[in-house]
């Protein structure tokens, strides 16, 4: 039976960004430990279909997911594997190896797809017996090692078989060796444009012997874009969000109406620090338009980007940011609290962010917390970047200060400050005015703002699903996030809504 027809007798799902699939390689291991369950279902959320994991039994024959038999690397142990019970697994602290009944029953539950790699023998009549067991019908198993895809063939194995295929090696060679349904060309590090090994050659003859294609984990942005593009089946990526269509993507444009630009509060805050210079790149990575973030002023008068009023939540220093000279903030680790991979990430300046979104040719929402307008608008001018950026401040003092010093700024007003919306866009000239989608009368609100000729941006810091798709409805010109990602998922089912209401007759 072919890959199409194991795949049609499953039932298995579409995609649900259309295209090839898209699996998370070891979960988001970008983010995430590799092959963790948090890995597995930041993956799904952050857009994979299916996630890409490992499998290996443990010394009494418990099927076990991870990549090494050796711990030492991911978790800084000196065991194995295949020489542990799983009760002695189980008991290592600092270790938390899922088993393969755990990953299946989260992926019932997340709805997603398992891509499984045996990486040892005994491995893979296992997992198949667990799939069984379970009645899960979302998966695939593979492997490096033809002899364990055609021990898994030669079983009757209803879900798909792919035979992994390293750099010099004849993927049809292998798969005919391995009895696979599929070819998964592992060449990622074969070049810096390994998609253009794919040739027509290559890609007809795969047509022809009904053998699809499955891709080497990518994270190059003019990578993605090519291959995405391209006739496969699916592609790895330890991140699942650079794969998802997205008007003005770097890895997946799209030409689809962008609808509202977005916002990210305090950067991707969900995937790095915030207000860090990490958590702005992975804004930018994902063609968001806009990047908030919040300004304090150093002891010596340098102009960093903070949230709090003190160091204490977000850096491994204490007391008021104010009190620190530039060069003691700049000593400071902004990252380990979020998550060790992040450890000594700096608290950036604003210069470093304004040039970072230069570059990148994005914007900022700047919210003044406690420094002082002329030193923030004569860095932004002195960087030609004003008309890149609005304003905003709760001391309303400060968002005067700026409308006095720059009758050009773009500055917003929020609904929540005034008893109408014709006094906040009074108060200070404001452009854009913010209503929170935790207010009463939002409909009313965003109707009388599209009236009076003001931008509309509405505010959402959670992550239901039915009220992005209530502001969708609302027609803002801005949405303010902290969970983009999911915004893009909401975004891409209601184009593709309209798009099948257009067609019908």
């Amino acid at each position: 039976m072919t890959f199409a027809k194991k795949i049609a007798a499953l039932g298995w799902p579409n995609s649900r960004f259309d295209g090839p699939a898209i699996i998370g390689h070891r979960g988001a291991c970008h983010h995430a430990t590799e092959n963790s369950l948090d890995g597995f279902v930041l993956a799904s959320k952050l857009g994979a279909d299916m996630w890409e994991l490992d499998v290996r039994l443990t010394a009494d024959g418990t099927c076990v997911v991870s990549h090494d038999d050796d711990l030492s690397r991911v978790f800084g142990v000196s065991a194995k594997l295949s020489e542990l019970t799983i009760a002695q697994l189980e008991a290592l602290e600092g270790v938390h190896v899922p088993t393969f009944d755990e990953v299946i029953t989260l992926a019932i539950l997340l709805e997603a797809g398992l891509y499984i790699e045996i990486k040892a023998d005994g491995a893979g009549p296992a997992a198949l017996a667990l799939l069984q067991q379970s009645g899960f019908a979302y998966a695939a198993l593979g492997s490096f090692d033809p002899t364990h895809v055609a021990q898994l063939a030669a079983l009757d194995c209803p879900y798909p078989l792919s035979v992994l295929v390293r750099i010099g090696d004849d993927p049809f060679e292998q798969a005919a060796n391995a009895r696979a349904d599929a070819i998964h060309p592992c060449w990622e590090r074969a070049s810096d444009r390994p998609d253009q090994l794919l040739t027509p050659d290559l890609m007809q003859r795969a047509k022809d012997t009904q053998l699809p294609i499955i891709l080497w984990h990518e994270e190059r942005p003019d990578v993605i874009k090519a291959i995405m593009a391209m006739d496969v089946f699916g592609v790895c990526t330890d991140r699942p969000e650079l794969l998802v269509p997205y008007p003005g993507s770097p890895s997946r444009p799209t030409p689809l109406p962008k609808g509202p630009e977005v916002v990210c509060h305090r950067g991707a805050n969900k995937l790095a620090p915030e207000n860090t210079l990490s958590a702005a790149l992975m804004t930018f990575e994902q063609g968001f338009d806009w990047l908030e973030l919040d300004i304090r002023q150093s002891l010596d008068g340098d102009l960093f980007v903070i949230h709090d009023e003190t160091l204490d939540r977000t850096t491994n220093g204490r007391g008021p940011v104010a009190s620190h000279s530039a060069e003691q903030l700049r000593a400071l680790d902004a990252g380990s609290w979020f998550d060790p991979r992040f450890t000594g990430t700096k608290i950036p300046t604003f210069e470093e962010i304004i040039d970072l979104a230069k570059a990148r040719q994005k914007n900022l929402y700047v919210e003044i917390k406690q420094a002082d307008p002329a030193k923030v608008l004569d860095l932004i001018k002195a960087k030609d970047f004003m008309a890149h950026c609005f304003f905003w401040s709760f001391n309303h003092a400060l968002s005067d200060e700026v409308r006095r010093l720059a009758p050009d700024a773009r500055i917003m007003a929020r609904t929540l400050d005034f008893p109408t919306i014709s006094e906040a866009i009074a108060s200070v000239g404001a452009e854009i005015i913010e209503v929170n989608m935790a207010e009463e009368q939002v409909e009313e609100k965003a109707t009388n703002i599209h009236t009076s000729g003001a931008k509309l941006m509405l505010c959402y810091n959670g992550s239901d699903r039915a009220v992005m798709e209530r502001m969708l409805a609302l027609a803002p010109d801005l949405v303010n996030l902290d969970q983009p990602n999911l915004w893009k998922e909401v975004w891409y089912q209601a184009q593709r809504r309209h798009a099948k209401e257009t067609v019908a007759p």
